[in-house]
C-alpha cells in the first residue's frame, strides 16, 4: 500500500511544538497507516510558556478520502448536537434525517427533523 504522507501542520502562532510530540504523532501515523488505507490525526497541546494551544495534524493515504471522512464526521457530530439540543428544549427524542448529501445545488433535500415519541 502506497501512502502519501502530508507534512505536519502546526499552528502559526506556536510554530514549535516539542519535537517529541511531533515524533509521537508521526509514529502513531506510521503504525496506523500500516493497517488502514487513509489516516488523519489531529492533536493539540497546551503551551503554558506562550499561554496558548499548539496543534499539529498530519495524515497518510488518499487526500480526498481523508477530507471526505473528516466532512462526514463533522456532519454526524452536527446532527448529534442538534438532536441533543432539541431534546433538551423539550421536543422529545428527535431524529435528524439527512435526505440529500450530494452537495448539488438543486434545492432538494436538506435536513428534516422528525420527532419520535
Amino acid at each position: 500500500m502506497q501512502n502519501q504522507h502530508s507534512p505536519p501542520f502546526m499552528t502559526p502562532e506556536i510554530p514549535k511544538l516539542r519535537k517529541e510530540q511531533i515524533k509521537l504523532v508521526e509514529g502513531a501515523l506510521k503504525t496506523l497507516s500500516e493497517h488502514f488505507d487513509a489516516v488523519h490525526i489531529f492533536a493539540t497541546s497546551h503551551e503554558a510558556s506562550v499561554d496558548g494551544t499548539g496543534s499539529v495534524n498530519m495524515g497518510s493515504g488518499n487526500h480526498h478520502t481523508r477530507v471526505g471522512l473528516i466532512k462526514e464526521w463533522i456532519i454526524r457530530e452536527d446532527e448529534r448536537i442538534k438532536a441533543d439540543l432539541l431534546h433538551r428544549m423539550g421536543l422529545g427524542v428527535v431524529q435528524v434525517i439527512e435526505s440529500d448529501t450530494d452537495d448539488e445545488d438543486d434545492d432538494e433535500g436538506g435536513e428534516n427533523i422528525e420527532k419520535v415519541t
